[in-house]
């Protein structure tokens, strides 16, 4: 399989435009993209990341936005420990998400459930501090996965048309 070796910010803003492009909003979007170039950087599989763009209506791209939210209700309610629910469909990249959240976080485990029993996700925050914000590294890409996000952030471009040119779209011939 070819791969790319491409950086975070690159990773980032594609699969942002992917997200986009598969209907999703634009702040989840962003959180994806974010998410998305920290999985691959830390070697995390790319199926995961196709799997959450063909769920557009529901799945990790939504639920898992949601997880900072939840995080923050859970450590003023909880303290430090915290166990969280999640789908089965949020385990591969609930991490990602995870890393993204402003605190120090010393534990990050994911604990598989079994039906009836859903994954859980556990966490241990460590200090009080506020986290700096995940470094975005450069990560190898499968070749296939690219394909597949510069297809989705595609639909985003306005089409080539003298109607889009008419209403602003393109060059202005200046």
């Amino acid at each position: 399989m070819a791969t790319l070796d491409r950086s975070g910010a690159e990773i980032a803003a594609l699969a942002e435009r992917a997200a986009r492009g598969a209907g999703f909003p634009p702040a989840q979007s962003a959180q994806f993209g974010r998410a998305a170039a920290l999985h691959l950087a830390s070697g995390g599989d790319s199926a995961a990341l196709s799997d959450a763009l063909a769920t557009a209506r529901k799945g990790p791209v939504l639920r898992l936005a949601l997880l900072q939210d939840d995080l923050a209700r859970a450590m003023t309610a909880a303290g430090p420990d915290i166990v969280l629910s999640i789908e089965p469909d949020d385990v591969a990249l609930a991490p990602a998400y995870v890393a993204l959240f402003p605190r120090d976080v010393s534990v990050v485990e994911i604990v598989k459930g079994s039906p009836p029993r859903p994954a859980r996700l556990h966490l241990r925050f460590g200090s009080d501090a506020v986290a700096r914000p995940a470094r975005l590294s450069r990560a190898t890409v499968p070749e296939k996965l690219w394909q597949s996000f510069k297809a989705l952030a595609a639909r985003m471009d306005v089409p080539d048309s003298a109607e889009s040119r008419a209403r602003g779209a393109g060059e202005t011939g200046a």
